[in-house]
């Protein structure tokens, strides 16, 4: 299996038992990744005034502070140092997940190879059913997956993609166009 990857991903957890749990969840994410040996660039937003980056680096993790707020601003800060550690050490691929998605790590390096096999650029997982979703989300994340569909991403066969399932997988050729949205 491939470990042409690097992974990275956002934190920052509040001291809700709620953001306990996630926090504990990102640990073993990170801990799974780098077991794998996969590069990890975490970029968190505070979380225990910066005591859980020094937990993160103790680990193995590449971790920073995130100098962009919001969702999506920190999210392209962090495929900013992704993109930049890559091409440092050419590697060819970029994988972006939520921490708290533990089992996809082991996923990570078949999808790799998928991705060389098949010479495809992007590879978007895809849910069975957002049933079991509040409404709220479900409502948000159609939307924005029809968004995404008007403005043409669609796969290999022309389907939609569902941009919002969480993990996705990207070649660095064509990582740039993952950074043509501004921070707003």
């Amino acid at each position: 299996m491939s470990k042409d990857a690097v992974v990275f991903t956002t934190t920052y957890y509040d001291q809700s038992e709620d953001g306990r749990l996630r926090k504990e969840l990102a640990l073993d994410f990170v801990e799974r990744a780098v077991n794998l040996d996969y590069p990890l660039i975490v970029l968190d937003g505070g979380t225990d005034s910066g005591k859980f980056i020094d937990q993160l680096k103790t680990i193995g993790a590449n971790a920073y502070l995130e100098t962009k707020r919001g969702l999506g601003p920190s999210r392209r800060e962090s495929h900013e140092y992704a993109r930049w550690f890559a091409k440092e050490r050419g590697i060819n691929n970029l994988v972006w997940s939520e921490p708290e998605k533990i089992d996809f790590v082991e996923s990570i390096g078949y999808l790799v190879e998928k991705m060389k096999e098949t010479q495809v650029g992007l590879i978007v997982p895809s849910r069975n059913s957002m049933e079991s979703y509040p409404a709220a989300q479900w409502h948000s994340e159609t939307f924005g997956n029809q968004l995404h569909t008007d403005v043409g991403y669609l796969d290999i066969n022309g389907n939609p993609l569902d941009q919002f399932a969480g993990p996705h997988i990207w070649s660095t050729r064509v990582a740039p166009y993952f950074q043509i949205f501004d921070d707003t």
